[in-house]
C-alpha cells in the first residue's frame, strides 16, 4: 500500500477532454496536463464544474454541443469567476472542443461577467476552437456593456463555396475563408476604434506552401459588409497570426 495520492486522471481537464475526444474527434491516446511518473511533483486539484465542463488554471473547457455542424455554447458567470481566480498572464481562456465536421461556433457570455472579471486584472478572454482562436481586449468589451446588458455572443465560421461569388472562390482558391462576428444583444460590434492600434488578436491553422514567405501568408475572411478581405499573417509551426482592428 503507497502513501502516495493524487486525483483520478479524469479530475484533470486533458486527460478528460482527450478521453471525451475519442466519440467525437481524432482518436489518439489521452494525456495528462503534469508529468506523470517517477520524481514528479504533486500537481494542483483542479477546480471542477459539473457536466462537460472543467475550469483550470484560467482555461474554460467545454464539450461543445453540436446542433448539425454548428456547436453552440454557454459560459456561465460562475466558470468566468473561477477562470479569473485561477488564471495566469491576465487572461481567461475558453476552449471549446468539438467534432471534425464542424462549420461553426457560437460562444455566449454572460455580458456582466466581463465587466466583474475587468476587476480582477483581467486584460484579454481568448476564445479558442477548431478553427484557430481569437483574443479580445477586456477593457475594450467591458467599455461597450452597459448596466443592462445580457449576453455576449462570438461566432466563428469557416464559409462554403456556396456563400461566395465565383470571383471570391477564384481568388481563396482552395483556401479557407473564415467569418468572425460579434454581437452584444444581438446588435454587431465591428471596430474596436477607441483602441490605440489593432486590439483583435487571430491566430489560424496552416499549412505553408513550398516557396511562401514565412512573414506574408494569406488569410481570407468575409467583412461584417460582406467583403472578402485579404490579411497578410505571421506563420510559425503551423499558425497564421495576425492583428485587426475590425471584423
Amino acid at each position: 500500500v503507497t502513501e502516495n495520492r493524487i486525483h483520478t486522471l479524469m479530475h484533470d481537464p486533458v486527460y478528460r477532454l482527450g478521453v471525451a475526444w475519442q466519440n467525437v474527434g481524432y482518436n489518439q491516446p489521452p494525456h495528462t496536463s503534469f508529468y506523470l511518473g517517477h520524481g514528479m511533483e504533486e500537481p494542483p486539484a483542479p477546480k471542477i464544474l459539473a457536466g462537460s465542463r472543467l475550469v483550470d488554471t484560467g482555461t474554460i473547457h467545454v464539450l461543445a454541443h453540436q446542433e448539425g455542424k454548428k456547436a453552440v455554447v454557454n459560459i456561465t458567470a460562475e466558470e468566468m469567476q473561477l477562470a479569473a481566480e485561477t488564471m495566469k498572464a491576465n487572461t481567461i481562456i475558453v476552449r471549446v472542443n468539438g467534432g471534425l465536421d464542424l462549420t461553426k461556433f457560437d460562444v455566449s457570455v454572460p455580458s456582466q461577467s466581463i465587466k466583474a472579471v475587468k476587476g480582477k486584472s483581467v486584460k484579454r478572454v481568448t476564445f479558442t476552437t477548431n478553427f484557430g482562436s481569437v483574443t479580445l481586449s477586456v477593457n475594450e468589451l467591458s467599455n461597450r456593456i452597459g448596466v443592462e446588458s445580457e449576453k455576449l455572443v462570438f461566432t466563428i465560421s469557416t464559409l462554403s463555396g456556396d456563400v461566395l461569388s465565383e470571383e471570391q472562390k477564384a481568388l481563396t482558391g482552395d483556401q479557407p475563408v473564415y467569418d468572425f462576428s460579434l454581437s452584444l444583444d444581438g446588435n454587431m460590434v465591428t471596430d474596436f476604434t477607441e483602441s490605440n492600434g489593432n486590439s483583435i488578436e487571430v491566430e489560424v491553422p496552416y499549412t505553408l506552401k513550398v516557396g511562401e514567405n514565412k512573414g506574408t501568408v494569406p488569410i481570407y475572411y468575409l467583412s461584417d459588409r460582406g467583403e472578402l478581405v485579404k490579411v497578410n499573417a505571421s506563420y510559425h509551426e503551423g499558425i497564421a497570426a495576425f492583428k485587426l482592428k475590425q471584423f
